[in-house]
């Protein structure tokens, strides 16, 4: 029944997705289509116009510059030609000097020439204004649509002195023809994005389908490896405590082998210890709850290190007294104490390990130095990951089940932490750890 139940989740799970990636695809296919009919039927007309206007605007521009350098017509007769508008050279007065229609040829001048009543009006307003600016839109007409262009030339006529200007006329198409055709295209491309979004989200909402089950199944095999790593680290504990308990009374009797039950109590220390850093490792990892509270950081310290044997180790503290954190007090303790004991397994021959704690800033920083081998710059990143040990410690021999840094990393990010480690190969190495300081009320 649960393996069914579990079923019944995933589908529906895979389900929604699928729902989800094909309505996204529907939505940006909509949204493609509204851009395209926005810019293909609403903003047409205006767009096609301003084009015709600025690129009138740019040619009046040009014949005008050309003009007034030196007053010659023969660019005003091919811009009439090539790009089929008919070319006025005006004076002040509206009389007609100059007249080029669209077939390059000069009409007569020194009269008044035919003009569509809106373009007699642009022509009398701006020149009625006086206005020096150039004059540049589509006029509306009975007949059909003409883009006009008016600007002032620096050039006077030679005869009255007045000043001259320059009038151009162009047609402006209908558009009613192009706007069908982009109606065939829009309906076309309509459907074409229809099949393809459709064939799209059917093809993408499988690899999305099989990326996400095989994400599930990830999930769900780390939950089931850190559920058997608990149980079976749980059930170990019992047994090594019976075996230690046994060993330690064979010992305390006078005919036992003294040395062979402290190699036992020894060995079951270490494995206890191992067993220990897999469920803390497996409890942290699980998002165990984890009180806290404001805890005194030196003593902490403190008393990690004093639990190591002066026998086996030469342990050099300089903590600075009185620094309290927001933290889990054992969690806290197991972190200092593997920093020290990675330092005591992997430091140097003369048994040298150094801890220092002092505050900087916002913070209470814990130093833990050694006189060992160093780690290889490639090997630091990878060292904070779980059962990884370096090519130095294997080839030691080094003990340890590979989570003591793991653990520590963990539980420093779950108190708002730093943590990081200064390590040259021959040199020894120096981890950190960086905590908030609690400020304690006077």
């Amino acid at each position: 029944m649960p393996a069914a139940l579990q079923k019944w989740k995933d589908y529906r799970q895979t389900a929604s997705l699928r729902s989800k990636v094909r309505l996204w695809l529907a939505g940006f296919a909509a949204l493609l289509l509204l851009a395209l009919w926005v810019l293909q039927f609403a903003l047409f007309n205006p767009l096609y116009e301003s084009m015709r206007v600025g690129d009138l605007r740019r040619t009046g521009r040009r014949l005008a510059a050309a003009y007034n350098q030196d007053a010659n017509a023969a660019d005003l007769a091919a811009a009439a030609f090539s790009q089929n508008m008919r070319v006025l050279v005006i004076d002040s007065s509206g009389y007609v000097m100059s007249n080029y229609d669209s077939f390059g040829s000069q009409g007569p001048g020194g009269g008044r020439i035919r003009l569509a009543i809106e373009e007699q009006d642009a022509i009398r307003d701006y020149l009625q204004s006086g206005q020096t600016r150039e004059f540049a839109e589509i006029l509306n007409s009975r007949i059909a649509k003409a883009a006009v262009y008016i600007a002032r030339l620096e050039t006077k006529a030679a005869s009255s002195d007045q000043e001259r200007y320059l009038f151009l006329s162009t047609p402006v198409p209908q558009t009613d023809g192009m706007v069908e055709v982009h109606k065939a295209q829009f309906w076309m491309i309509t459907a074409i994005l229809a099949v393809l979004s459709m064939g799209g989200a059917w093809l993408l909402s499988r690899q999305i389908e099989r990326i996400h089950r095989e994400t599930e199944e990830v999930k769900r095999s780390e939950t089931w490896m850190r559920e058997l790593l608990a149980n079976v680290t749980h059930d170990f504990k019992t047994p090594l405590s019976v075996i230690k308990l046994y060993a330690e009374m064979l010992r305390d009797m006078d005919s036992a082998d003294t040395r062979k039950c402290e190699k036992i109590i020894s060995e079951s220390d270490k494995l206890s210890g191992m067993v220990s850093e897999m469920l803390e490792f497996s409890r942290q990892k699980s998002g165990a709850e984890m009180p806290m509270e404001t805890v005194d950081f030196s003593q902490i310290t403190a008393a990690a290190a004093g639990r190591f044997s002066p026998e086996k180790v030469i342990i050099e503290c300089r903590i600075q007294p009185g620094l309290f954190v927001h933290g889990n007090a054992p969690a806290l303790e197991r972190t200092v104490h593997n920093l020290i004991a990675n330092a005591v397994n992997y430091g140097g021959a003369d048994k040298w390990v150094g801890v220092r704690l002092y505050a900087q800033g916002n913070e209470a920083i814990l130093e833990v130095a050694d006189h060992g081998e160093g780690i290889a710059e490639e090997e630091i990143p990878r060292i904070w990951e779980r059962y990884y040990k370096s090519d130095n410690v294997t080839r030691r021999g080094a003990e340890g089940t590979g989570l003591g840094l793991a653990i520590v990393s963990e539980t420093v990010a779950r108190h708002g932490g730093r943590r990081g480690v200064q390590s040259s190969l021959g040199l020894g190495s120096l981890f950190w750890i960086a905590l908030p300081v609690k400020r304690q009320e006077a």
